[in-house]
């Protein structure tokens, strides 16, 4: 349907082409219909699969290998379920945006536009053993005082987690749960949304 819609509106493209140049005498454009788009409903999983995706992510034992990345990307698929976050506003998360007593975060979405979104409690769990816990450590490696308490997700380094951290640390987590080719960042929207 989607090649078949390009083509037509490049032959309609064409026909008011040549009638505007005066090459032909009616606008056969006019009549021709496109074929409508067909909306594709968005990926979600269950909340079966939710709960497996969340719980394969790791970081609930301190024993586990790589325990503080494990924490932080639970951390972080916490809060994009919870809250319904794209990733992108998760990353530009700072510290200070995060109100653990409220159980709510500030966010910056598309068209610079703040809202208040609500966390429920197991989210605002698992941030605050984030935050209390390997946080400090990440962001002491960025040797810069931070700025508003600093980025919330705390990359390596110690500067703000990378797009591609955060989707490698989703991807991870979707392959330890089973579901390896249905999970992307925004899945979780998604499926908060259906839930």
């Amino acid at each position: 349907p989607s090649s078949l819609r390009r083509r037509a509106a490049a032959l309609k493209g064409f026909y008011r082409f040549a009638y505007g140049e005066g090459q032909i005498e009616r606008d056969i454009a006019a009549h021709v219909q496109l074929p409508k788009p067909q909306r594709l409903l968005p990926e979600t999983l269950t909340v079966d699969e939710t709960e497996r995706l969340l719980e394969a992510a790791g970081g609930d034992d301190p024993a586990e290998p790589d325990h503080a990345r494990r924490l932080r990307s639970r951390a972080l698929l916490e809060l994009l379920y919870a809250a319904g976050l794209r990733v992108t506003e998760a990353l530009g998360l700072d510290r200070e945006d995060l109100s653990t007593e409220g159980g709510f975060v500030r966010v910056i979405g598309k068209g610079d536009k703040e809202r208040l979104v609500p966390v429920g409690d197991v989210a605002l769990d698992h941030l605050d053993l984030w935050i209390r816990g390997p946080r400090p450590e990440f962001l002491a490696r960025s040797h810069v005082d931070p700025i508003r308490g600093g980025p919330l997700f705390v990359g390596d380094r110690g500067g703000r987690l990378a797009r591609q951290q955060a989707w490698s640390a989703v991807k991870a987590a979707a392959r330890r749960a089973g579901l390896a080719d249905r999970v992307r960042p925004h899945t979780l929207r998604h499926s908060l949304a259906t839930h």
